[in-house]
């Protein structure tokens, strides 16, 4: 296989020492920018997409360029006649270090007392120690959950964890800050976590996610840090692979490949 002549040709000069720099990562993607064809054609399309969600956040990270290394390596070995079967392999998103772990909310031996935002409200005593909550949406949706699970935040104890955080500059440095953030935009909108019972930190290299889903569900919750480092939602569908409105967050194709593999 050739494939479009220059981007070949300026592939096989990138990889003519073995080493691909951020340098050379910069100018694959300015050649793609500026060459239609090239991006539209192979072997460009199979790493078009890739470099996207390289530059999505602004950085090039070492792991990234690992992975785009061993891309350019196949399709080298591809143009070299080394392989016949399907070129879409070269379309893999690189591989990130990743940790998944237990999300669970922090302990604060401490009861505030949350005031009625609305004439259909009542006044709620919350408990930050065992997140606890008197109110209808807690008693009928999250009291069967786990203790410390993020799901028993209804709009009360989100506001609870807003006002001690920021009242009590110790603790806010216990708090992890993507929680922080999730709760001061919930509290702002008057609504509570997603009642779910599963929720998991993800960490791919420098980026973090938290996943929440419920049981038996196609959608998937991600919480991850937009543009200007605060915290947004994303919804993805596991069945269909693909995330809601098309909003996706920085470094999506880490996550998506880590979703469909695991769930």
């Amino acid at each position: 296989m050739t494939g479009h002549q220059p981007t070949v040709d300026f592939i096989r000069q990138i990889m003519a020492d073995g080493i691909v720099t951020e340098d050379e990562v910069i100018s694959l993607a300015t050649h793609l920018n500026d060459d239609r064809e090239a991006r539209k054609s192979w072997p460009g399309i199979a790493v078009f997409e890739v470099l996207k969600d390289v530059f999505s956040d602004g950085t090039v990270d070492t792991y990234e360029i690992e992975g785009l290394a061993k891309i350019l390596q196949g399709i080298e070995i591809i143009c070299a006649g080394g392989f016949t079967g399907d070129t879409s392999i070269t379309q893999v998103t690189p591989a990130a270090p990743s940790e998944l772990t237990d999300f669970h909310l922090p302990v604060l031996d401490q009861i505030i007392t949350i005031s009625p935002t609305s004439q259909f409200d009542t006044e709620h005593r919350v408990d930050l120690k065992r997140h606890l909550c008197d109110c209808k949406d807690w008693m009928q949706n999250r009291a069967h959950l786990e203790e410390h699970s993020p799901g028993r935040m209804c709009k009360h104890l989100v506001k609870g964890l807003d006002r001690a955080a920021e009242a009590n500059p110790a603790f806010r440095k216990t708090v992890d800050p993507l929680l922080l953030d999730l709760a001061k935009a919930s509290a702002g909108t008057d609504r509570g976590l997603e009642a779910v019972p599963n929720w998991r930190r993800l960490l791919k290299g420098d980026i973090e996610f938290l996943i929440a889903w419920g049981v038996n569900t196609e959608w998937c919750n991600v919480f991850a840090a937009n543009a200007e480092g605060k915290a947004e939602r994303y919804a993805y569908h596991l069945a269909n692979k693909r995330w809601s409105f098309g909003a996706r967050p920085a470094k999506s194709g880490l996550l998506k490949e880590f979703l469909e593999k695991n769930f």
